[in-house]
């Protein structure tokens, strides 16, 4: 990987929980480059930094349900245990880091209800506007 070459974080690959040890990470991330952080407090740990675009995506439960049995051929059962053990960690984050409004309008530049589209239209906005075309 060379800097400027487009990286994801997914999840909890290095293992961290610590909210002091993510910060640090989420940052040593940006300052690599051009890189995508999905979750773990990004428009928080990066609110100051004014390359960063911050992005909320949120859908029904429904929604969510029916996207993880398709995407990743999961029963209905498992889909809802994911979605609730998700939820329940997210919000356990965010109770650490000491901000439980992390769904409020004013911490994203976008919100995307990913029920109302799809992933192709949701990847051109965000697209958009990062690129600034």
């Amino acid at each position: 990987m060379q800097v400027g070459d487009w990286a994801f974080a997914v999840g909890n690959p290095l293992g961290f929980e610590s909210t002091v040890t993510a910060g640090i990470i989420i940052n040593t991330i940006a300052d690599e480059g051009n890189c995508v952080i999905l979750g773990r407090g990004g428009q928080f740990f990066l609110k100051d930094r004014p390359e960063a675009f911050h992005i909320l995506l949120i859908a029904n439960t429904a929604h969510r349900v029916q996207f993880l049995e398709t995407r990743f051929n999961l029963t209905h059962a498992v889909a809802v245990q994911t979605i609730q053990a998700e939820d329940k960690r997210r919000t356990n984050l965010y109770r650490k880091i000491g901000c439980l409004d992390y769904d409020r309008p004013e911490h994203y530049h976008l919100t995307l209800n990913m029920s109302r589209m799809d992933m192709d239209n949701a990847a051109a906005l965000i697209r958009s506007l990062v690129t600034g075309k």
